[in-house]
């Protein structure tokens, strides 16, 4: 939500505009991280769980598909019969 002459503060939305945080613009900045995921080597026995290792990776294929219907892309991508992505449904 962008700000009025007013209200220097913006507003990021989460879960699908319900929840509303607002920010000025020197707290907010846009930081692209070198993975979006992570997977996790946990040791575990009957008294505690010991993380040994932690792999980040990056998913950059198949791109998500879009919902044309919605407007927004899916948090996956669909595939056709030949395993291909499709980019639009």
């Amino acid at each position: 939500i962008l700000p009025d002459v007013k209200n220097e503060m913006y507003g990021v939305t989460f879960n699908d505009g319900r929840t509303v945080y607002w920010f000025e613009k020197e707290e907010l900045e846009f930081l692209k991280p070198p993975s979006n995921y992570e997977v996790w080597f946990v040791q575990r026995n009957r008294f505690e769980k010991i993380v040994q290792k932690k792999k980040p990776f990056k998913v950059i294929w198949p791109r998500c598909t879009f919902d044309s219907v919605n407007g927004r892309y899916f948090p996956y991508a669909k595939l056709d019969k030949d395993g291909n992505p499709i980019t639009v449904i």
